[in-house]
């Protein structure tokens, strides 16, 4: 049987779940942003996309209280790209606010209070 060795990490991705805007603002760039890691035309990536750090950023998330303040809580993902946007309906047949998931890769976490991270 396999036995966890606590510095043997696996990768990991994180999801979010987006609310569309009408001009699908940040879908587009997502979705451009994916186009340049790997053309769903050309399967070939963007000459400008060579470096880690030319095609993946930091991602922070911000805590809130009750009341809607923020909290001195935040996390950051280091090193992230987006790896698979969800779909979304485009019908009029729901009342919803439309939303999508993005999954999303990325090196490693930290988090500002703990200073801590893998």
């Amino acid at each position: 049987r396999g036995i966890n060795i606590p510095s043997n990490r696996a990768a990991v991705q994180w999801t979010t779940t987006v609310y569309n805007d009408e001009g699908m603002e940040i879908r587009n760039n997502v979705e451009s942003w994916m186009e340049k890691l790997n053309s769903h035309k050309t399967n070939v990536r963007a000459s400008s996309m060579s470096q880690i750090q030319s095609y993946t950023g930091s991602l922070k998330v911000r805590t809130f209280n009750k009341a809607g303040g923020v909290s001195p809580k935040s996390y950051e993902f280091i090193d992230a790209w987006p790896s698979a946007i969800g779909e979304i309906t485009v019908d009029w047949e729901t009342n919803d606010i439309q939303t999508y998931d993005i999954t999303w890769e990325f090196s490693y976490w930290r988090s500002n209070q703990s200073n801590t991270g893998f």
